[in-house]
């Protein structure tokens, strides 16, 4: 084949291929398709599938991880706003003793004034200033003054309290100190604004003490009103909305007339659910009212604050859990009473007598129940107020002074002490 016969037929190849493609565009081919062999499987079984993990009543009522997923929360961080707020549990009024009454400086005797302290809850942007106004018992005014700013505390409040400066002190006792006793009034008045911010009334009674020989007379604000008064609720830091989440522990506090010191006095707090105990613990001291030689007359006129916390050292611990989660690995102890409505009873013993009890309601919404009665105005720490009842022969106090005393003469209507 000579070279003019190849390229010819190279030529007429490429005019046939060209002409197949232009075809093909308008009529697609179809091949057709290979069939693949899959392999046969058994097809599964159905199988019911459990239903939604619903809330534990307690923190042994699952094995799972976690032992209930992230809820709502009970409890909502409560954020300090301009608007001063003073709290009316954290009131307290004592006396200040000196050994000369300066209406008789050549007479051996004391005389007293008045010490004040309250907490305010805001936002601490602008300062604050107070007056002071104190009244005798036949109404005319005995003197007024300033009270001091004494920063902010951990619960977010700030504490006011009497002057401190020594000189103004001696000033005071100079020209202001008493030897009488009666009944007191109070009134706290935001300087700014001149808002009503407290009023109020104390009772002041005296004792006779003995000094190197000499017999003198201390002077004291009575308290006894504070003896069926009890609080609930829970500890948090209170700093910013993510620290109220889980794990808090439940607080139970109430007063006790006893002597100054360290010891818990063998007193055991045991609390009680549906009934059954669930925990024990010995209490912490959280503050004393009384006067200043109140280790001289302990029994009858110094009031102490106890605290039980089941935390700890606790045989189990006692929580909030406010809507987050917690492990189970971590805390095999725990309760928590937001997931188990119903009633509490603290019950506590001292030296294995029982000398009080008190009873709190947790709701279905995992609330701690309010009593329905009036209340002082705000508490911190989300507290609840409950009745105490102290048992017979346990301790000398006057077990009316409640009705017309607490709260320094702001009782609380529907309140049940005993």
């Amino acid at each position: 084949m000579n070279k003019d016969s190849i390229a010819l037929g190279l030529l007429f190849a490429c005019i046939v291929m060209s002409g197949f493609g232009s075809v093909s565009a308008q009529f697609p081919l179809k091949l057709p398709r290979i069939k693949v062999e899959k392999p046969k499987t058994e097809k599964p079984k159905t199988e019911t599938q459990p239903e939604a993990a619903t809330t534990p009543t307690s923190s042994e009522s699952t094995s799972s991880r976690y032992a209930a997923p992230l809820r709502k929360s009970q409890y909502d961080f409560v954020r300090p706003t301009a608007k001063p707020l003073l709290i009316r549990d954290s009131v307290y009024i004592q006396t200040q003793m000196y050994d000369k009454y300066w209406k008789t400086p050549n007479v051996k005797q004391t005389s007293w004034v008045p010490e004040l302290r309250f907490n305010v809850f805001y936002d601490w942007k602008e300062s604050l200033k107070y007056t002071v106004e104190y009244f005798n018992p036949d109404g005319s005014l005995w003197y007024s003054e300033l009270i001091e700013d004494g920063g902010r505390s951990a619960d977010l409040t700030v504490q006011f309290a009497s002057i401190r400066d020594v000189n103004y002190r001696l000033k005071v006792r100079d020209t202001r100190s008493t030897i009488a006793t009666g009944l007191y009034s109070i009134k706290i008045t935001n300087t700014a604004t001149g808002e009503l911010a407290f009023q109020g009334k104390f009772k002041v009674g005296k004792f006779p003490i003995q000094y190197s020989r000499e017999t003198k007379n201390e002077y004291f604000v009575d308290h006894d009103w504070l003896m069926p008064i009890g609080t609930v609720g829970f500890h948090f830091a209170n700093f910013s909305s993510s620290d109220i989440g889980t794990n808090f522990p439940v607080e139970v506090s109430m007063w006790f007339k006893k002597s100054l010191g360290d010891t818990d006095h063998g007193l055991e707090g045991r609390l009680f659910y549906k009934g059954q105990q669930i925990a024990t613990t010995k209490p912490n001291a959280r503050e004393d009212r009384a006067s200043q030689a109140a280790a001289l007359s302990g029994e009858s006129h110094h009031w102490r604050l106890w605290q039980f916390q089941w935390s700890n050292k606790a045989d189990r611990e006692i929580n909030v859990d406010n809507g987050g989660e917690y492990h189970r690995d971590n805390m095999p102890k725990s309760f928590f009473i937001d997931r188990n409505p119903g009633e509490y009873t603290v019950k506590v013993y001292q030296n294995g007598v029982q000398v009080r009890e008190a009873k709190f309601t947790v709701g279905t919404d995992g609330r701690i129940v309010d009593g329905g009665y009036q209340k002082p105005g705000y508490l911190t720490y989300h507290k609840v107020i409950i009745p105490v009842t102290i048992m017979a022969g346990a301790e000398k106090y006057n077990a009316a002074a409640w009705k017309t005393e607490a709260f320094y003469g702001n009782p609380m209507t529907g309140f049940g002490g005993q």
